[in-house]
């Protein structure tokens, strides 16, 4: 998971994602700390080696985590149907950034974050579904953690984009 340490009271140590070119990389770290509501000068920021090291992929992983919780309580006759769809394109969110994330290429990386981008849709249609159809009442965790992997991907998207003008 993310790794945080207090080196002392003015640095602090985080893990983050880059894997891009350095400049851009603080640019999506820094909107990650503004979003939390830390001070982004407090941070020093350290390579990744893996996804799994990416805020982005962890969060993702927690909405796939969420996912398959959700649906086990779902009716046995969407076994095929809604449960299986939804499964699919939670796991594909995590797997493409994943993916993603060792591409060299720009255009590359764009195309596998942009195709995790469209299965994150997809499961926010499902989320819509699953409450209309009466599975579950609540969905208001999974909405929020879709919609911070949402806007994290979007400004590792738009980061990158920056970075090849």
């Amino acid at each position: 998971m993310l790794e945080v340490k207090e080196l002392n009271r003015n640095l602090i140590v985080i893990s983050s994602f880059t894997d891009l070119i350095s400049k851009s990389a603080l640019k999506i770290e820094y909107i990650y700390l503004n979003y939390l509501g830390l001070n982004p000068k407090r941070f020093k920021m350290i390579k990744t080696t893996t996804f799994e090291d990416l805020i982005l992929w962890q969060k993702a992983h927690a909405f796939v985590l969420s996912t398959y919780r959700m649906t086990k309580a779902f009716p046995k006759d969407e076994t095929y149907g809604l449960t299986s769809q939804f499964k699919r394109a939670s796991v594909s969110i995590a797997a493409n950034i994943a993916e993603g994330y060792k591409k060299k290429g720009t255009k590359d990386k764009l195309r596998f974050y942009n195709i995790a981008q469209g299965s994150l849709e997809e499961c926010r249609y499902f989320l819509i579904l699953t409450k209309d159809l009466g599975y579950q009442e609540d969905v208001t965790k999974e909405r929020n953690k879709l919609i911070e992997v949402s806007k994290l991907l979007n400004a590792y998207c738009r980061t990158i984009l920056n970075s090849m003008r």
